[in-house]
């Protein structure tokens, strides 16, 4: 899963690709869900675009026995289900997105703990790019973060990664009339190991309230 990520001054491997696609992000080391962050993504017969929306789509569940219903935050999709589940199948076919990251956080199990990982491209030059999915619910944009298997530079670490998308992928991914299953399930697989490189990092960033560059330092 992903369950954290950072976002802020975007380095140039992003910049110089997406160019005028790119607004002012806030920066924030510890994006959790129902935080807003900058996406890519492209309506209608429109030009792609850069919107801040909500991390996690918000679906309601029925209460029972006279209990109000309850919304649970779908922050991640899997990339083996998400063409066919209710939840997401009609996002992915129509409204796929880019998500424009610093790095990302995934927790190794440890005896009575978590320890949290902190991966980044392992090349300053490689942009580091992640697959999703978005919609537009009672006038929320929100978005999803696709995940497929962990290579082998998170698989000590945990058992799934996000997808990552390399630039000649993007404009292909964001078009809504791309409907070819084959090569968007190719676009989902696990990137070489050698793309990333992580790190453990202090348990700061356990705490959503905690938003700086120190969540991403070397524990």
């Amino acid at each position: 899963m992903c369950g954290r990520f950072a976002q802020g001054e975007f380095p140039a491997s992003i910049r110089k690709i997406m160019r005028e696609l790119l607004e002012e992000v806030a920066s924030d080391y510890n994006i959790s869900p129902a935080d807003k962050a900058g996406v890519v993504l492209k309506e209608e017969g429109r030009q792609p675009v850069m919107r801040r929306c909500e991390w996690g789509f918000q679906p309601q569940w029925d209460g029972f026995g006279g209990k109000p219903a309850r919304v649970v935050r779908l922050f991640n999709a899997r990339a083996e289900t998400v063409a066919e589940k209710a939840s997401f199948r009609e996002s992915f076919h129509r409204r796929r997105c880019l998500v424009p990251a610093l790095g990302f956080y995934e927790w190794r199990n440890a005896p009575g703990r978590k320890i949290p990982h902190y991966f980044e491209a392992a090349d300053p030059d490689h942009p580091l790019v992640m697959g999703g999915i978005w919609e537009e619910a009672r006038g929320v944009r929100a978005f999803s973060i696709i995940t497929t298997e962990a290579n082998a530079t998170l698989s000590p670490v945990h058992t799934r990664m996000p997808v990552i998308l390399p630039p000649e992928d993007w404009l292909d991914w964001l078009n809504p009339a791309q409907s070819d299953i084959r090569l968007l399930h190719a676009m989902m697989r696990p990137v070489p190991a050698s793309y990333l490189r992580g790190r453990e990092v202090s348990a700061l960033v356990n705490n959503p309230v905690n938003k700086g560059p120190e969540c991403a330092a070397p524990a």
